[in-house]
């Protein structure tokens, strides 16, 4: 292996790691970025340290976890018994709540969790089911935020997992 692809493979290792803390941020596709490093970083080497099944079980992940924030919230509001616009409801509260809130992941935890409530509470008419929202709003962004970074870690892992196996 020659000196160049040494140093590329570093630094996609290196980029890699960044978009991996950067799955702390809510509503970055860190994921999406570090598979598409990998993927980048796999097709100019010829898929000789990242092979094609690495980018394979890599892509599945990221869609996976990519994919969460359409299908976590319908199982969410079908378990707890709520309409499905309390799901629309935590979307657009949380987009609101990092757009106004200056607090760094609070705001859209806070604009998730109002947004289901105000939105239960205007169709169903009872506190108490905007209360039920509220709290599975919260459920469902705390699985979600694990959901990213266990995601954006195992990209980041099976694309070490590969360099390591082909060296």
């Amino acid at each position: 292996m020659e000196f160049s692809q040494n140093v590329q493979l570093l630094l996609a290792a290196i980029a890699m790691g960044i978009g991996v803390l950067l799955a702390l941020v809510p509503f970055l596709p860190a994921t999406l970025m570090v598979w598409g490093i990998g993927t980048l970083t796999a097709y100019l080497t010829g898929f000789e340290r990242v092979t094609v099944l690495a980018v394979i079980i890599m892509t599945l992940v990221m869609l996976l976890t990519q994919t969460r924030d359409f299908w976590l919230p319908v199982f969410g509001v079908k378990m707890a018994g709520l309409s499905c616009l309390a799901s629309v409801g935590t979307l657009v509260g949380g987009i609101i709540g990092v757009l106004i809130i200056p607090i760094p992941i609070l705001n859209a935890l806070i604009g998730s969790v109002i947004g289901a409530a105000v939105v239960e509470i205007i169709l169903v008419r009872r506190v108490s089911r905007g209360v039920v929202a509220g709290k599975t709003a919260a459920k469902l962004f705390a699985i979600s935020y694990v959901l990213e970074l266990a995601g954006v870690s195992l990209v980041f892992v099976i694309f070490l997992i590969s360099i390591a196996l082909t060296a």
